[in-house]
């Protein structure tokens, strides 16, 4: 079971501005982000209609920081770096959600373990490509 938060804090909300493909771009009310993900099953949704799920991404290498806000770069296209704190962890499945932007769920890599890491750990990072949007069930 997750630890942290409770799921909520792990739910991102947006609306879908495109479908693409493979993928969607889902922007976030109040913000500027377009966010291109991809996505297991075809999101039937009107555009502009709004969006409820997680995004999940795999992360390159966490390291702690010090200082800075918390963002998703680029503002437009394929999420790429991430930064914010850590709002929950799982260790069954060696993943963290960390709340840039928006909540992100992170398989960790490159031989980290979720039990590295806490809850309000404030960390930066890279993410390969193809993050994925899940909808909500």
């Amino acid at each position: 079971m997750p630890n942290g938060d409770s799921t909520d804090r792990q739910t991102v909300r947006g609306v879908l501005l495109e479908r693409n493909g493979d993928g969607i771009v889902m922007g976030l009310p109040g913000t500027d982000y377009r966010f291109h993900l991809k996505v297991r099953e075809s999101v039937e949704q009107a555009l502009g209609s709004p969006l409820r799920g997680h995004i999940e991404a795999q992360a390159r290498r966490l390291d702690r920081a010090v200082a800075g806000g918390r963002y998703i770069e680029p503002v437009y296209g394929r999420p790429r770096r991430l930064q914010g704190p850590i709002v929950a962890t799982d260790e069954t499945e060696n993943c963290v959600t960390v709340r840039c932007a928006c909540p992100v769920r992170c398989r960790l890599g490159s031989g980290q373990k979720t039990t590295d890491f806490h809850v309000g750990d404030f960390v930066t990072f890279d993410i390969e490509p193809d993050a994925l949007f899940v909808p909500a069930s």
